[in-house]
């Protein structure tokens, strides 16, 4: 056995040198090389080495001998004989001579090393398919081979997951997968060669043969023949998983000839060769439909490229309608598409219901997407989305009529209705606008009476009080995205804002509700405008109880200040009166002025500059995220209340000038200052700037003179007296003075 792992490690050897020639190249090199592995090829092939004509450019190649007589085909023949000969040691079963094993382990080595060598064999053969002769491995023997060893693989379960090693007859499968692929992956010339090659092969036929069985195991417990794509863990995973990506690949060849030469035939005349592509496009439909329903993401997400390549041909069905003067509507496609031969329209509808199906989370699903099996989980989902967006953008009245299905087939009421089943209709929901055109999708669906209805109903239920965080997260990301629709039916506020400002929200007991709800909740009130009036006086005071409560609802210091924007656009964008703004914001400022003071006047805030600069770098961020809701034409006696928040600032950059986060969120606040307050915040700049140019470093100087541009830009020549002290030293501390001292 040694002499043939010797022979096969050598082979892989000198394949990977002939053929990955840019490996260990340079760009000057490469084409050398290539040219040199391709003449090494040309020899192995039995063709004559490559001479270009210096005239015309051209480069021909012409065979020396016979194909069966080249050095390809003694290196095929090799091959296969090294299969036959090591094929009996993947059938035996380990499991049943473990008594064995234990008192000679050299007969378990030699067990190991034969299914090796038959591995091996088969997977130096899917290398040399590639750019060998195709007449050497298209033939009976060869090709039963494959097959018997694809339709080997071992059973799965639970003692045979996907994480351990599969056993010898799994990896000749795999293996056997392999061949396949490269067989399809061959470039040809001509039209139909392609549809010749998967006739020859009856690759679908085959795989679909091995369906109509019964379940996974015989009567007397044997594993029966074949690859099960029905009944999950019936075969080994890892087989299943390089079936799937071979039924992909050749599923997406099948579809670009089909879309290449035979898309503009009529079912009233066919041929030999467009019967052929018909009947092998049901097969493999069926097989795709197999693996796309399959129990396992890493068998479905296989086929998800195969399902975006159908909406190319269903786009491409659209076109040849348009040709034919027919695309007024859906129904009039609907009826001219069903004429077709093939038409991968006909197959939406169940295509629709399976990725509806698979969308679903298990029910066991934690939502941990920080853990890998929970990315991966969402990662699959995204392309089955991606998928769901591309059909929505070509047949939107069918994809409308699919989700209002779906959504009236959910168990109600909706507060009990299962998590996966929830989850994935507002997922539907909520991506349908994305593959809607005109842009932008959320303003033309939202001209739709039926949409509308939908989500009305879905407004009218008890959602909000479904179990399950991500059910009323996604609830929240759904009437965000689609909140023009509650202008016209205001009735629907208050019970949205009750939901995303109580227990069910900011006040969830989950951390990540009460993150989400905070930024859901200020960019539904940005949407809303003055349509929010009614309900300011009760939201801010909502948000101030709980801002002011931090170890009741513990909030993150980023969700703070989306709540702190939010009370500034409650008070400042919804049409409040002037006294009525000075009376909310003067009550919002207030306790957090008096907290920052607090801060201040601690004993611990020289002895731990790090954890307070922290503290009060967020307190004056609070305070500049609460301006943002006043405009340039701030009134006078908003002006006053906004001016103590300049004041508090310039203590609190007096006490701790060196902290960077309090220098950067000090700027921040001035910055806003500058466009509210006007002239008014010049007097205070002196001493801003002074302490900010001393205590700058190589990170903020650029934000210092951010400043006093805006300073300039703003008041030009008015704001020379507030600038005159800063700028010798703003400039000695700029790097190309050749005098500056940053403070690191």
């Amino acid at each position: 056995m040694i002499k043939e792992d010797i022979y096969l490690r050598t082979l892989d050897a000198i394949h990977d040198e002939i053929v990955n020639t840019t490996t260990n190249s340079t760009r000057t090199t490469a084409p050398m090389m290539m040219m040199n592995d391709t003449n090494i090829k040309d020899v192995i092939r039995g063709l004559s080495v490559a001479f270009t004509n210096q005239i015309t450019g051209e480069s021909k190649v012409t065979p020396t001998l016979p194909v069966q007589d080249t050095v390809s085909a003694r290196l095929i023949s090799s091959l296969i004989s090294l299969l036959q000969a090591y094929r009996p040691y993947c059938n035996e079963d380990e499991s049943n001579n473990i008594q064995q094993q234990q008192q000679n382990n050299t007969t378990r080595l030699l067990l190991k090393m034969g299914q090796s060598i038959a591995v091996q064999s088969l997977n130096m053969l899917s290398k040399f398919i590639s750019w060998v002769d195709l007449s050497l491995v298209l033939n009976d023997v060869i090709l039963s081979y494959l097959w018997d060893c694809l339709h080997s693989a071992g059973i799965g379960g639970d003692d045979v997951g996907q994480e351990e090693e599969a056993d010898g007859n799994t990896k000749l499968s795999i293996a056997a997968s392999k061949c396949f692929n490269e067989l399809l992956s061959r470039g040809m010339e001509g039209c139909g060669r392609k549809i010749d090659l998967l006739v020859r092969l009856n690759l679908f036929q085959e795989l679909l043969a091995c369906q109509e069985q019964d379940g996974g195991l015989t009567t007397e417990g044997r594993k029966r023949r074949g690859v099960d794509l029905k009944t999950v863990d019936a075969t080994h995973i890892e087989a299943v998983i390089a079936v799937a990506e071979l039924v992909n690949l050749a599923g997406i060849e099948l579809l670009s000839e089909w879309d290449d030469n035979f898309l503009s035939c009529s079912s009233s005349n066919m041929d030999q060769v467009l019967l052929s592509t018909v009947s092998l496009l049901d097969q493999m439909m069926k097989s795709f439909f197999l693996c796309l329903s399959y129990d396992d993401i890493d068998v479905s997400g296989a086929v998800v490229p195969l399902a975006l390549r159908l909406t190319v041909t269903m786009g491409k069905e659209l076109d040849k309608c348009k040709a034919a003067d027919n695309n007024q509507d859906d129904s009039n496609n609907i009826q001219f598409l069903s004429s077709l031969p093939f038409s991968a329209f006909n197959h939406l509808p169940r295509l629709l219901s399976t990725i509806y199906i698979q969308m679903r989370y298990p029910a066991d699903f934690e939502f941990d997407f920080e853990e890998d099996e929970d990315a991966e989980e969402e990662l699959y989902r995204a392309e089955l989305r991606k998928f769901y967006r591309r059909v929505v953008s070509l047949y939107p009245d069918l994809c409308l009529s699919f989700l209002g299905n779906t959504l009236s087939s959910l168990s109600t009421p909706l507060s009990t209705t299962p998590t996966s089943d929830m989850e994935a209709s507002l997922r539907l929901l909520y991506h349908h606008c994305e593959g809607i055109r005109p842009p932008p999708g959320t303003k033309t669906i939202l001209r739709n009476e039926t949409f509308r209805s939908l989500l009305v109903a879905l407004h009218s239920s008890d959602v909000s009080h479904h179990s399950h965080r991500e059910v009323l997260m996604l609830y929240y990301d759904v009437a965000t995205r689609y909140s023009s629709l509650l202008k016209d039916h205001p009735q629907l506020m208050p019970s949205l804002l009750d939901s995303m400002s109580g227990v069910r929200g900011l006040q969830h007991p989950h951390p990540k509700v009460r993150s989400r709800s905070c930024y859901l909740l200020l960019k539904l009130v940005k949407d809303m405008g003055q349509n929010m009036r009614p309900y300011v006086e009760t939201a801010v005071g909502g948000i101030q109880s709980l801002i002011s409560n931090p170890t009741a609802f513990p909030i993150q210091p980023d969700d703070t200040l989306y709540l702190f924007e939010t009370i500034g656009l409650l008070l400042g964008k919804t049409g409040l009166s002037v006294p009525d703004q000075r009376r909310y914001l003067t009550a919002v400022m207030t306790p957090h002025v008096q907290s920052i003071n607090n801060v201040l006047q601690s004993p611990n805030l020289r002895r731990d500059p790090d954890e307070y600069g922290t503290i009060l770098s967020s307190s004056v961020a609070a305070l500049a995220y609460l301006s943002k809701g006043f405009t340039r034409q701030t009134p006078p006696e908003i002006q006053e209340v906004l001016f103590e928040t300049v004041k508090i600032c310039l203590a609190v950059l007096q006490s701790l000038p060196e902290h960077e986060a309090v220098r950067n969120k000090c700027m921040v606040l001035l910055q806003r200052m500058i466009q509210c307050l006007k002239e008014g915040v010049l007097p205070s700049m002196p001493s801003f700037l002074a302490l900010l140019i001393e205590h700058c470093n190589a990170e903020d100087v650029l934000d210092v003179s951010q400043l006093l541009n805006q300073l300039c830009a703003k008041f030009g020549p008015i704001a020379v007296p507030a600038l005159d002290a800063a700028a010798l030293p703003f400039f000695a501390k700029m790097p190309f003075s050749g005098n500056h001292n940053f403070q690191q």
